[in-house]
């Protein structure tokens, strides 16, 4: 607490009788979005919701935890890559967006000069580097439709989402999840997020 906060007795008495399940809470998580040479890191879940499919490295934020500490912390302790130059790209809370309740999560955005090593650990089966492509599929007005295709070996995944006109201001109003194929969540339209902010600042994929 600042030391300049000095509640008066009225501010001390509201908060000693402050009920904090008066408002519904979400589960809060953090997501990390590396890319190197122009290929994405992703793990393969090991346990459930989604066992098997595709995302990014990321899990629940420790109580008082940052997210930016946290997407760092399961960044390394699922894959063992370590960075430290990574940005906010949005913020992700939908209640639909994970079968075990309401999780709003943060996610950053990395861009790295080098492709790291990487090895999966904790709770993730495996861990690769895909190499995205984009490709607009058509567009109207303000919407825009992209296809996703990620590769790595004989691992393919990919996954459909309509831009409107409040992307990229907005990261998850603005686009809508049209079809995924073995990724997590909304992992699909994370990636998406991502890979069009990018490509909006000159990185083609």
């Amino acid at each position: 607490m600042l030391n300049d906060y000095s509640p008066d007795s009225a501010e001390r008495e509201y908060l000693e009788n402050y009920d904090p399940g008066a408002w519904p809470r979400p589960s809060v998580t953090a997501d990390l979005m590396i890319v190197a040479e122009k290929k994405l890191l992703l793990v393969r879940r090991g346990g459930f919701p989604y066992r098997g499919y595709w995302a990014l490295p990321g899990g629940f934020c420790e109580p008082g935890e940052p997210p930016e500490a946290a997407a760092a912390r399961e960044l390394a302790e699922e894959t063992g890559v370590e960075i430290s130059n990574y940005r906010l790209l949005g913020v992700f809370g939908g209640r639909d967006r994970d079968p075990r309740g309401w999780t709003v999560t943060a996610v950053f955005l990395s861009v790295a000069d080098s492709l790291p090593p990487a090895a999966a650990a904790d709770d993730a089966a495996d861990a690769k580097w895909f190499e995205p492509r984009l490709t607009l599929l058509s567009k109207k007005g303000e919407k825009e439709l992209w296809q996703i295709d990620l590769t790595s070996g004989d691992t393919e995944l990919s996954c459909r989402v309509e831009t409107n006109g409040a992307f990229p201001k907005l990261c998850e109003t603005g686009l809508e999840l049209v079809s995924r194929a073995g990724l997590a969540f909304d992992h699909g339209k994370i990636i998406a997020a991502g890979l069009l902010t990018l490509k909006n600042e000159g990185v083609d994929f």
